[in-house]
């Protein structure tokens, strides 16, 4: 198997990440990378010991390389262009979050994989990341029986330095809110855990506070679920500060209580902390679920369905903010 990847720039390290794991990965024979700077590209292509091509376009790359697999790690205003042209060259993808700002880009991706007849996984990889992988099986398995409530507290520490790194993050032209580019973690996180498609969300917020940005920087939605009684709530903020606490996950249910990364049975008292020691990076976790997915013809973890469901809701947290009223988030065959 060939393995690309598009985008080597990220200030966090994503295509070293990724490159590292195909690198290991003992179906993956050749690995292509692919970024508008050459160097970026060397400097990862030089820690990598299976045979590496460079390329300096995406054009390029699928032009004069058959590509079985593909990470695309580009700006998310870019996520269409960069998986229509995989699409076409019937590479299987894999698309760091979200899977496009914009809901008709988003739409297009999942239908043009679909016509394309390729898979597509979508890197939520806050899934398999701290706590929340054990509070997932705590919560589907029973554990803490009827679920009251979900929320989930996101005050982002680093804003600044992000801006100012990466200005597109920041940028009116990228299609980008907080909620829909960065927030879209926290959204997917409360869809997976819910498990339950969102019925409506409500949701309020404003800019206060000195980050430059376009749109609303502090922002608290309320979710609720079709077929539960479950109070689904987030609240996100740009006005984080360093060093402080950064927020996490409550769950309250019949059964039991996650709070500050512990579980608590409400009938025996049994504890357990849901902090797991060093495991696998969450970024490299998302790759080998892609690839085991190919090699076993398993259904992807995230599919571009679940993708495109997370930016209709978080879509929905900025309409519901402008309009002060309930929203219902958009279908992906509206």
């Amino acid at each position: 198997m060939k393995a690309a990847i598009i985008g080597l720039g990220s200030q966090y390290g994503l295509g070293e990440k990724h490159a590292a794991l195909c690198n290991v990965r003992p179906e993956i024979e050749h690995i292509a990378l692919c970024d508008i700077n050459r160097a970026a590209a060397e400097a990862v292509a030089a820690k990598l010991a299976k045979p590496v091509t460079i390329h300096t376009s995406v054009e390029e790359l699928f032009a004069k390389e058959h590509i079985d697999a593909v990470s695309i790690l580009t700006p998310d205003h870019l996520h269409r262009a960069h998986a229509e042209a995989a699409f076409a060259a019937k590479a299987h993808v894999l698309l760091t979050k979200p899977i496009a700002p914009k809901l008709p880009d988003a739409r297009a991706i999942v239908q043009g994989a679909a016509m394309a007849k390729v898979r597509l996984m979508i890197a939520h990889e806050r899934r398999y990341s701290g706590i929340y992988p054990r509070a997932k099986e705590l919560i589907a398995g029973g554990r803490l029986g009827d679920i009251a409530y979900i929320g989930i507290t996101e005050l982002y520490q680093h804003v600044r330095e992000k801006f100012a790194k990466a200005p597109w993050y920041a940028s009116k032209e990228s299609g980008r809110t907080m909620v829909t580019g960065s927030g879209v973690h926290q959204v997917d996180l409360l869809r997976w855990l819910c498990g339950r498609p969102v019925r409506t969300v409500t949701a309020a917020g404003n800019r206060v506070g000195e980050i430059p940005f376009h749109h609303n920087k502090t922002v608290v939605a309320l979710f609720r679920f079709d077929g539960v009684e479950t109070i689904g709530e987030l609240v996100f903020s740009y006005e984080g500060m360093p060093g402080m606490e950064r927020g996490g996950l409550i769950a309250i249910g019949s059964k039991g209580m996650i709070s500050l990364g512990r579980f608590r049975d409400r009938g025996t008292g049994h504890e357990e902390s849901l902090t797991s020691g060093a495991g696998m990076d969450s970024h490299q976790a998302c790759v080998h679920a892609f690839l085991d997915a190919l090699r076993d013809g398993s259904p992807m973890p995230v599919s571009g369905e679940e993708g495109f469901a997370s930016v209709a809701a978080a879509a929905a947290v900025d309409c519901s903010c402008e309009t002060g009223l309930p929203v219902i988030p958009e279908l992906l065959e509206s």
